[in-house]
């Protein structure tokens, strides 16, 4: 008789951790198809060798001809090739324009590491990242690196620059602009950005059309957001 209970209570546990399971199921479906679905908006808009901004494309933020260029502190510098070179990262390039070569350092945006020689520099990008090894960092730099250069050596682009030197070196802060495949033009941080492969803390200026700094900046988190919800480049799960 006192069977009764106890066997009507194992069948009530049994079929609650049944449902518990396939709720807990089909929970992990929807998360993985949500993760699924950023991460094909992150590669819908741009053809896949340049990467792919997932929110809508701002023409604000770009000066399509020499004489859109409102602030004056900017030159332009058109027709420009990229040099290979020993310095060029995912931020940094060597460039090419007429008979003269500069390397040019990217306003606003900081691509991961490619080495540990920097242990400092290593510490604060782990951390932005959300503690990724510094193994994990030092990889999704040279992914940052790659994507960057596989751009400028296929791509038109443009370098805008005010001559403002990196800590008295012999480096410019610039920025660069590429023109993709739909004749689109955008700027390589925000292509950066967009793939997770960059740090969006770093010095900026009001952009060549006078945009405010603060507007760019803004549009770059936004895109940075994007990323890190779609768990690429360096904001990947570190599981994964």
């Amino acid at each position: 008789m006192d069977q009764k209970p106890h066997s009507f209570s194992a069948i009530v546990t049994i079929a609650i951790l049944g449902v518990l399971t396939v709720v807990a199921w089909l929970y992990k479906i929807g998360k993985n198809q949500e993760a699924q679905t950023l991460k094909n908006e992150v590669a819908a808009t741009v053809p896949i060798e340049t990467g792919a901004p997932a929110t809508p494309r701002d023409r604000q933020f770009v000066p399509t001809v020499r004489q859109e260029v409102e602030n004056p502190n900017y030159e332009v510098l058109l027709g420009c090739e990229l040099v290979e070179s020993r310095a060029n990262d995912g931020n940094t390039f060597r460039i090419r324009h007429r008979d003269n070569e500069y390397v040019f350092r990217l306003y606003f945006v900081d691509a991961p590491e490619t080495t540990n020689n920097n242990p400092d520099r290593i510490r604060s990008q782990t951390q932005y990242f959300n503690y990724i090894t510094e193994e994990q960092l030092t990889h999704t730099g040279i992914e940052a690196r790659e994507f960057a250069l596989k751009i400028l050596r296929a791509r038109p682009f443009t370098v805008f620059t005010q001559w403002e030197k990196l800590l008295q070196s012999h480096r410019y802060h610039g920025m660069i602009q590429v023109t993709l495949n739909d004749g689109e033009r955008r700027f390589l941080s925000e292509l950066l950005a967009n793939r997770g492969y960059a740090i969006t803390e770093t010095v900026g200026r009001k952009l060549p059309n006078g945009v405010d700094e603060k507007v760019y900046r803004k549009h770059l988190r936004d895109l940075e957001l994007v990323a890190r919800k779609a768990s690429v480049g360096a904001w990947r799960n570190p599981r994964q």
